[in-house]
């Protein structure tokens, strides 16, 4: 038998089917879908019982508080009804009180006078009104002061631009042109002799090799460096005896000083060859001619040259430069100077632009040790100041 089925031929394959069972897709569909319905029945079941759980016990909580909400309700009519209580009777307090004023006796002993002379509070009016206006015009200085950019004052000076204030020139338009003294001597015309003292006293301190020099610079045109140059160089040389050199650095529309001493009636001779400094009065005081700005012109690599000359023949030299707007030659002969003072004009010059020239004098080398405010006005009599 095993034979024969082996000698059977093999059937032939009719079709062959290859790939997922349809049945089984929809089969395991329906098992999907049946569970996640499960889940979300589930969910809900949970949902529903939170939400049970948490009617049920706001309804206990609402059971257990309803004896004193309804106690405090019958407190709150039993306040009410005191308050209409109380309100009757302060009304029929106040009209009692009315008909028993009306219904009392009363007699007139003296009747009221009128006033014959009426008071309209003027004088205290006037002085509210001065008082409240002397208080506003103090604050408005006050303020004026800390918001302003001038320097009125020393002290201003000191605070606005941290360097000591030396001297402050008042300023008078009544003061006396310059004349000469017997001997030839110059007189000082904004500064006092012990101004000039005082400033060659601090400039004696100072060690150089030869003649001392002295430099002085503004920051504007006007701010008087000219003016103080020559008044300290007319103070060493007439009361000092000192052999002085002014130097007249680019001086305003190429007039020096030498040609404004000449047009005052001094004596101006020319002193050397080359006639470039002159003899003021045949004393010790000498000028030399307008360097650069038309006049003389000096290199920037000659002015050391210049300056050690000066030094070698004159006790003491000064150095008039030219304001920082105008031209910046003072800058570069900062660096050659024992000491630089810096002109300040009283309620003029800004203190933001002082101390632009500051930081560039120190940038070149050079060190401003103090400042003079020049032209100082005083507005309100001078012992009102004191008082202050």
């Amino acid at each position: 038998l095993q034979a024969q089925i082996g000698q059977t031929p093999t059937s032939q394959t009719a079709a062959e089917h290859h790939g997922l069972n349809p049945v089984r897709q929809q089969l395991d569909s329906a098992f999907a879908d049946s569970e996640g319905e499960l889940a979300g029945l589930r969910s809900g079941r949970r949902a529903l019982q939170a939400s049970l759980n948490a009617v049920n016990a706001r309804l206990d909580e609402l059971v257990r508080i309803g004896p004193q909400y309804r106690e405090l309700q019958r407190a709150r009519d039993v306040v009410e009804g005191v308050y209409q209580d109380l309100a009757k009777t302060a009304e029929n307090a106040s009209l009692e009180n009315a008909m028993s004023r009306s219904r009392a006796n009363v007699r007139v002993i003296q009747a009221a006078d009128p006033p014959l002379k009426g008071k309209s509070g003027r004088m205290i009016l006037l002085a509210a009104g001065l008082g409240l206006g002397l208080a506003a015009a103090f604050a408005t200085v006050v303020v004026s002061q800390a918001l302003s950019e001038i320097m009125i004052t020393t002290h201003d000076v000191e605070e606005k631009l941290t360097v000591p204030a030396l001297l402050a020139v008042n300023w008078s338009h009544e003061r006396p042109a310059p004349a000469r003294l017997k001997g030839g001597r110059l007189t000082p015309r904004f500064l006092s002799p012990d101004d000039g003292r005082l400033i060659l006293r601090l400039l004696s301190t100072t060690k150089p090799a030869g003649g001392r020099v002295l430099q002085l610079i503004g920051s504007s045109s006007g701010e008087g460096v000219s003016s103080l140059a020559l008044d300290i160089a007319a103070i060493a040389a007439s009361h000092e005896a000192r052999k002085v050199l002014l130097i007249d650095v680019e001086p305003q529309l190429n007039e020096g000083a030498a040609s404004a001493l000449a047009h005052r009636g001094h004596t101006v001779a020319g002193v050397g060859a080359e006639g470039r400094t002159f003899q003021i009065d045949q004393s010790s005081l000498y000028v030399s001619a307008p360097i650069g700005a038309g006049g003389m012109l000096v290199s920037e690599d000659r002015w050391g040259q210049v300056i050690d000359n000066a030094r070698a023949n004159f006790d003491l030299v000064l150095i008039d430069s030219p304001p920082l707007q105008r031209s910046s030659a003072g800058i570069e002969l900062a660096g050659l100077a024992d000491m630089s003072l810096m002109v300040v004009e009283a309620e003029v010059t800004r203190a933001s632009v002082a101390l632009r020239l500051i930081e560039r004098t120190e940038a070149a080398g050079g060190e401003i040790i103090g400042a003079i405010l020049n032209k100082r006005v005083f507005h309100i009599p001078r012992f009102i100041y004191s008082r202050l």
